[in-house]
């Protein structure tokens, strides 16, 4: 097989783009003297003295026939080098052994520069061709040590491969194997730095991908059995073991081993962790009130030496909010819990927003980070983001019950305190002061209107006699759950006033039926369910067991209504009374609404020993899990909630709208789409569909999402662009793999993976013992040669042509 290279100093763009250049002067040039020249002549001459320069110029390009001939049969070489992220980190924490060993291996110093030394003594001593290579190394990430053991190294592994080997060689970035030129070196490097970029190490499916297409271009319709068939098939993977994406290396090893095909690792890095500190995880809410102060964890992976000053910082943009100073302790993972205000930083990004659209829940980009400290092998890994919404506008709360008992009590103290939370509570009944339900706009009174008490976000109802109200008002309630969405919860107590709903009231909001029965003995204690044990609301430890336990300690009730949940509800904790258990707290969805239902009255002896420690913070989350989500953001016609203020990568995301029409009212009957948008561009088109239940909502579910910064606007028939101007927003994060959190070659996961299949591992420093492990694979071998056009006869014999033939012409015609 013959190929046209081109090898000269000048690239090919450029002497082509100057031998143009050069050819046209010259045509202009000698086109003057042609004037009165017959017609051929006229434009054959110039043309031949352009040719003749073109070619002179084109020398410079270094042009050359490269010749392949292949005799006997090759063995097939796939070289796979890993491309990810944590190949672009250094190794100043090798061993003094192993950094002569590889530093002699890239030909930065002699083999032999060892001796009978130790290694440490020759790392330390005064040597300056020593000490030059030290330096190199410590600065030279793995990437580019794999790069030169390829290419430019003494051994020249890929040059000693192609001798006897079909050679291919991919850079796996990603999920997927790019394939890499191999004829010449400027390419192959240009081509690894640009891929050095990857967020994950997936070290199988690129292979596997790329063995498929491979044998699909050899028009193979079993690709499985014919490449078993090929005995003589190797994989070299160069890469630092990180794999944490993708299907288990050591399963696709055993598979290709099955088939005759081995791995051959080279592990790149050291074996040891390299100091280092990192941000690892953060634990905080997704929203919070304007006026709360944000707590929660953050975490970080402590590899540096003990006793060194450490500084842990929160910042928006420029502005410090929370800061600590503390000591490494070099102990692994550890958790520093944090709290710092909001309030000022919300109030000025609000500030912001224009006056034409309202921002219900200001999104604040927050970064968690550590100074960086000296010797740190890695400061891409030393800061993170942390993202939640601020809600600006207070929540508002009606509490009915027909006494003041312990629990309504402390629950209209927990609310009536916290700032986020505009609370109106009615006492009426038989035996209180106000024997009829008292009714108004005012606080304190029961809504006169429908729209009135659909301002209302929750509603907690209490033992309260159903004599009280009118068939209108159940009415309201019912359709405050089902059509306006919003929460209520049920606190069922001992007089039983609560079984009087019936299907004429609240009834079809019950999530549960009572049995006639009361329960037979005391309750022991509580315990979340399965269902319990996944749900957010009800989560207070990080780790699942400390929350089981958590809810295990805390105060049984003394008494509990024996109940039985509905076949489309769900019990989400249980009371062991005499070891069996009886639903405690049961939900259920209702229309567009949620109802929570408590079969006891007594969570107020959670405060027991703890305040309101943990008694607030329960009912603070069981009202947000019954309660609809506030809308992110509005303007005079829609109003857009776009969920989380965070998705995961390949997520998808629930998008609410409200529209209202000219006339204020819900908009019905319009199409509406949701559009996504990355960095000013549409990227997804989300088609909305009308809630049945509530006029003017609408909703839809977009595909999975890839990492970015999202905006989404609305578009709808019968609206102007320029009238929807709301939008809301949301990130998408990347993976989360730790690809810079783990500093350290997995030799390990290495070292199985080449047993597993029958291939041979090796550290980088042994890389050259490649070509001699694989030289049985072939029986043949290649035969290459190179004619240097630019250097042989026939090229000059070409000029001197075209030099002859225009003399010649130009002396018939009488010009010389």
């Amino acid at each position: 097989m013959t190929s046209l290279r081109f090898v000269g100093e000048l690239p090919l763009w450029l002497g082509l783009l100057l031998a143009a250049v050069v050819a046209v002067l010259a045509w202009r040039f000698y086109r003057r003297e042609s004037f009165d020249l017959p017609g051929r002549l006229r434009w054959v001459l110039p043309l031949l003295r352009s040719l003749a320069f073109l070619l002179g110029v084109l020398m410079l390009t270094g042009p050359v026939l490269h010749h392949r001939k292949v005799i006997g049969t090759l063995g097939q070489v796939k070289i796979y080098v890993d491309a990810s992220q944590s190949m672009n980190m250094r190794d100043q924490h090798l061993s003094p052994e192993r950094q002569l060993l590889i530093a002699a291996q890239q030909g930065w110093i002699e083999p032999g520069a060892v001796g009978e030394n130790e290694p440490g003594d020759v790392a330390d001593s005064e040597n300056a061709a020593v000490s030059s290579a030290l330096a190199m190394l410590n600065q030279t990430p793995r990437l580019r040590r794999a790069e030169r053991s390829l290419l430019e190294t003494p051994d020249a592994l890929l040059a000693s491969l192609k001798e006897n080997h079909d050679v291919e060689l991919f850079a796996l970035v990603n999920n997927s194997a790019v394939k890499m030129p191999v004829q010449a070196d400027a390419e192959k490097a240009a081509a690894f730095e640009q891929s050095a970029d990857g967020s994950i190490t997936d070290l199988i499916t690129g292979i596997t991908s790329s063995r498929k297409q491979s044998l699909s271009d050899g028009s193979t319709d079993q690709p499985t059995v014919a490449m078993a068939a090929k005995a003589n098939t190797a994989i070299v993977l160069i890469s630092d073991g990180q794999h944490n994406a993708g299907p288990s290396p050591l399963q696709a090893a055993r598979v290709l081993g099955e088939q005759g095909i081995g791995f051959y690792p080279v592990a790149m890095g050291a074996t040891a962790a390299a100091p280092d500190l990192s941000v690892v995880g953060m634990e905080h809410p997704e929203m919070v009130f304007r006026k709360d102060r944000v707590r929660g964890t953050m975490i970080i992976r402590d590899g540096m030496p003990a006793g060194q000053p450490l500084a842990v910082r929160i910042e928006h943009d420029d502005t410090l909010l929370w800061e600590q100073q503390l000591l490494t302790e070099n102990s692994g993972q550890r958790r520093i819990d944090f709290e710092f205000e909001i309030e000022e930083l919300v109030k000025q990004l609000d500030e912001i927003a224009t006056s034409d659209v309202k921002q219900h829940a200001v999104p604040l980009n927050l970064v968690a980070s550590i100074t960086p400290m000296e010797g740190e092998a890695e400061l891409d890994n030393n800061q993170r983001s942390m993202r939640l919404a601020a809600t600006t506008e207070n929540q508002r709360m009606l509490i009915i019950d027909g006494r003041s008992r312990w629990e309504t009590r402390y629950l209209r103290n927990v609310f009536e305190r916290d700032s986020q939370w505009d609370v109106s509570v009615i006492i009426a009944g038989p035996g209180n002061d106000t024997t009829t339900l008292p009714r108004g706009d005012g606080e304190n009174a029961f809504p006169e209107t429908r729209e009135a008490l659909f301002a209302y976000d929750l509603i907690i109802f209490g033992e309260v006699s159903a004599e009280l109200f009118a068939d209108h008002e159940f009415q309201w309630i019912c359709d405050f759950v089902e059509k306006r969405g919003g929460g209520l919860i049920l606190v069922d107590g001992h007089r039983k006033r609560m079984r009087q709903f019936t299907d004429q009231n609240l009834g079809p909001l019950v999530p549960i039926e009572w049995q006639p029965e009361p329960v037979a003995a005391k309750p022991t204690s509580l315990q979340l369910t399965n269902r319990g044990a996944s749900e957010p609301a009800l989560t207070f430890e990080t780790q699942q067991q400390a929350n089981q336990q958590f809810w295990t300690e805390l105060p049984a009730p003394n008494t509990i209504n024996n109940v039985v949940a509905l076949p489309d509800a769900e019990t989400l904790v249980e009371v062991m009374v005499q070891e069996k258990p009886v639903p405690a707290i049961v939900t259920r969805r209702s229309g567009a609404g949620r109802v929570l239902y408590l079969a006891f009255d007594e969570t107020w002896r959670w405060r027991y020993k703890a305040a309101d420690t943990y008694h607030q913070r329960i009912w603070n989350q069981f009202a947000k899990f019954v309660m609809p989500r506030s809308f992110a953001t509005s303007d005079q016609y829609v109003a857009i909630d776009a969920g989380p203020v965070s998705y995961a990568h390949g997520e998808s995301a629930d998008i609410r709208v409200h529209l209202n029409g000219l006339d204020g009212e819900p908009a019905v009957g319009s199409t509406v789409d949701a559009l996504l948008w990355v960095d000013g561009k549409t990227v997804a088109t989300v088609g909305l569909s009308p809630d049945p239940d509530v006029p003017g909502i609408y909703r839809g579910r977009s595909g999975e999402l890839s990492e970015g910064d999202y905006e989404v606007s609305v578009r709808a028939s019968g609206f102007s662009d320029q009238a929807l101007k709301a939008r809301g927003a949301f990130v998408v994060r990347p993976p989360e793999t730790g690809e810079l959190t783990e500093t350290a070659c997995n030799e390990t996961l290495l070292k199985q993976m080449a047993s597993d299949s029958g291939g041979t591992y090796l550290r980088e420093e042994e890389i050259g013992r490649l070509a001699e492990l694989l030289k049985p694979l072939s029986s043949g071998r290649v035969v290459e040669s190179e004619t240097l056009l630019w250097q042989s006869y026939w090229w000059f014999a070409a000029i001197v042509t075209l030099l002859a033939v225009e003399w010649f012409l130009r002396k018939r015609a009488g010009l010389l």
